[in-house]
């Protein structure tokens, strides 16, 4: 007997006002199954603070929850949320899922650097700091356990959670993210010069987007402009836009200790509304990350047709492609020959900005939605054909 829908529940928790990696992909995989599925019915988690509808469409009901994602309310409250809505299926997009309540579990694994990278919950208290690597040691390890399927959005990610969490392979499932349609607009040169007065922005400058933790490798950046610096050829300044988190103090002394004060300009966070004028304003996008689980912001880069320089480790190469300069992440001196390269030659970069908008094709939302979609449909495959009406919009 063929099945009438799926009761489909999403922890969209992540999403913020100011969104960041793991919201925007939340975000943008619930509007994308929102576009592409009316048959089934979700229930959507999210934020009290965010008040207006994440998918406005009739089989999409959101959920507020005044607790947040990382936290102990996701493992031991979030259940009590979800007795009665009879769910299916319920979909994590980060890898702390309820401890209890439901057992047809989906969780998304973006990186393990909180159990693996050092110095990722620096920046703390000493007791905070505990705080967070006990928390996440207990309860990542727990809900990969617990998880019936994962999805890793790289190959690299997927060959972490084999090596240090000995996941089976076949209980992961590697599913790309995508690149925003605002990324993939034409702009104007009047609207981008209009951007560029307004946030007082010099003409085709340096770019880094992101925040400032360790495996950011943003120091990088930095050495190298003072190499570039010290042999005359530093010809544009950078852009560093982000939140100033609690590892922007390190990295501003880093810039003052160089001597290029004047030569970096810090940016706060900057809107979805923004962000593509300030990186197609970019002559040149900086993406050296010493580790990443995918890494949206070259993709992103690279279907404005920005030259982009990524560093050459974990899923950056699988992820870029021939689509931008790949750098070694511990050499200063690399990265500066590459940004020189990129800056003088302009036939080189034309050809670089070409192969980086036919590399950012070959990921979309869609497929992304798509792909998950199958997935939901599978894990649901064994349920029992639903009777009861759908939910509520609202």
């Amino acid at each position: 007997m063929a099945r009438g829908f799926l009761r489909i529940g999403i922890d969209g928790r992540a999403i913020y006002k100011k969104i960041d990696g793991i919201g925007r992909y939340s975000l943008n995989l619930i509007r994308s199954l929102a576009s592409i599925d009316h048959t089934n019915q979700y229930v959507i988690f999210k934020n009290q603070e965010v008040t207006e509808r994440l998918a406005p469409v009739e089989n999409f009901r959101e959920v507020a929850v005044r607790f947040r994602h990382l936290s102990l309310g996701s493992v031991a409250y979030l259940p009590l949320l979800m007795k009665g809505l009879d769910l299916d299926v319920f979909h994590a997009p980060f890898f702390i899922c309820p401890a209890w309540g439901i057992n047809n579990v989906i969780i998304t694994v973006h990186d393990l650097m909180a159990l693996t990278f050092p110095g990722f919950f620096g920046g703390r208290s000493n007791i905070q700091e505990k705080a967070a690597k006990l928390y996440h040691r207990m309860f990542v390890p727990l809900s990969i356990r617990k998880a019936k399927k994962i999805i890793a959005v790289s190959e690299t990610t997927k060959e972490a959670l084999i090596d240090h969490l000995h996941v089976r392979s076949e209980k992961i499932s590697v599913i790309y993210e995508g690149v925003d349609a605002c990324f993939k607009k034409a702009y104007t040169e009047k609207a981008l010069e209009a951007f560029r007065v307004r946030k007082g922005l010099p003409h085709k400058y340096l770019l880094y987007v992101g925040n400032m933790k360790p495996y950011k490798n943003v120091g990088l950046i930095v050495s190298a402009l003072a190499v570039l610096k010290k042999k005359g050829r530093l010809k544009h300044k950078l852009v560093m836009a982000g939140r100033k988190d609690r590892f922007f103090p390190v990295v501003y002394r880093n810039v003052q200790k160089n001597e290029l004060s004047d030569d970096v300009i810090f940016l706060d966070y900057v809107g979805d509304d923004e962000l593509p004028l300030l990186f197609k304003n970019a002559g040149t996008f900086l993406f050296p990350s010493a580790s990443e689980g995918f890494g949206l912001p070259p993709l992103e880069a690279m279907s404005l047709g920005v030259p982009t320089i990524v560093s050459n480790t974990s899923s950056l190469p699988e992820v870029v492609g021939d689509g931008g300069v790949l750098v070694d992440p511990k050499d200063p001196g690399g990265l500066a020959a590459a940004i020189w390269k990129v800056s003088e030659d302009l036939a080189f970069r034309r050809r670089l900005a070409d192969k980086g908008i036919k590399r950012s094709r070959a990921f979309s939302w869609e497929t992304t939605a798509r792909e998950t979609l199958k997935l939901y449909s599978e894990m649901g495959a064994k349920r029992q054909v639903r009777n009861n009406p759908p939910l509520p919009y609202r």
